[in-house]
């Protein structure tokens, strides 16, 4: 009896229509689980049920897979124009950074598309067009576009290779390195660690903002600087 039950979902998920949607959609979850270097045609026409010619109905190859999946990352960030360009800058990498937590493989994938799609493109115009309206010369719109994302991939890459994942576990790493060297040999690290690490309101995600609003900072004095040199 559940065999055949089994095998009436298995075809009822067979008989599903396939779309360019259905397939990305599977291809990030698969990706989400599994790490992108599993992704392939033969395992994500497995997944969806279907053979692997039928996904060349609805895309070209793996490339285009690739394009659509950061285009799809790109349509996850979220920021606001109606803001002060601080604001949006601001806002638009701490998304970033929930949107890279999420899909933790998708940071190498993001900008290295030769062939960048729609939402891409425009995610891109996006950040241009706000920093242009808030009056930045295209010189420095490239400065603070590279400086912003610099800082921000770089930081969620560091993060994502941190051998801790919350505060306990820092502190408890922190407390077996200290244990390990003598501390007269390094003081400085000692009292770093000591006095601020294992302090009750640390946390590694401040430093985040921290770094993030140095960033924002640095290029705001160049902004004003530019406007009054005109």
């Amino acid at each position: 009896m559940s065999e055949n039950k089994e095998n009436k979902n298995s075809k009822k998920k067979r008989n599903r229509p396939l779309s360019k949607e259905a397939i990305i959609k599977m291809a990030i979850k698969m990706a989400d689980r599994d790490g992108l270097a599993k992704l392939s045609m033969r395992n994500l026409a497995k997944k969806l049920n279907v053979e692997a010619m039928s996904l060349y109905n609805h895309i070209k190859n793996k490339d285009d897979i690739l394009d659509a999946i950061v285009d799809q990352i790109f349509s996850e960030v979220s920021w606001s124009m109606d803001v002060g360009w601080k604001e949006a800058m601001f806002q638009r990498s701490i998304s970033i950074r929930g949107v890279l937590h999420k899909h933790r493989w998708a940071i190498h994938l993001l900008e290295s598309r030769p062939n960048p799609g729609p939402i891409t493109l425009a995610y891109h115009d996006r950040v241009i067009r706000c920093l242009r309206l808030a009056k930045f010369s295209l010189k420095l719109t490239g400065h603070a576009f590279s400086a912003l994302d610099s800082y921000t991939y770089g930081f969620i890459l560091q993060e994502h290779n941190l051998p801790f994942e919350n505060q306990e576990q820092l502190n408890q790493l922190a407390s077996m390195i200290l244990s390990n060297f003598p501390k007269e040999e390094y003081p400085s690290l000692f009292e770093f660690t000591s006095d601020y690490i294992f302090q009750p309101d640390y946390s590694h995600s401040k430093e985040f903002l921290y770094g993030l609003e140095l960033v924002i900072e640095g290029l705001d004095s160049r902004f004003q600087k530019e406007q009054k040199e005109g």
